[in-house]
């Protein structure tokens, strides 16, 4: 059973992966950051069906994470429309006052 959820993460790390850095993903918007982000975009609906509440996952830098967050925007109708300009900014604030602070 490990070795199946190793298998199934090392897909999943590489599908959030090409959301950001490859042209067809969702995430593309993120592409040009300064350090190697993964994530998903996504929405839930609530109210039965009458809102919509749109998300992203995300972390980085891929090879050694060091931070992960979720972006949550309530009653929105898009996950990526909404929630990508926000992490993309909460990435590179982390970028320039962490990681770029320690070099």
């Amino acid at each position: 059973m490990r070795t199946e959820i190793a298998r199934a993460l090392v897909d999943v790390r590489a599908g959030m992966h090409d959301m950001i850095h490859q042209p067809y993903g969702g995430g593309y918007i993120m592409h040009d950051l300064p350090l190697d982000v993964a994530g998903k975009t996504g929405t839930a609906q609530i109210q039965d069906n009458q809102k919509t509440n749109a998300f992203f996952v995300g972390f980085a830098p891929y090879d050694n994470p060091q931070i992960a967050i979720l972006i949550l925007v309530e009653n929105s109708k898009e996950g990526s429309l909404n929630t990508l300009p926000v992490a993309k900014d909460v990435f590179l604030w982390y970028y320039k006052n962490r990681i770029g602070a320690s070099r």
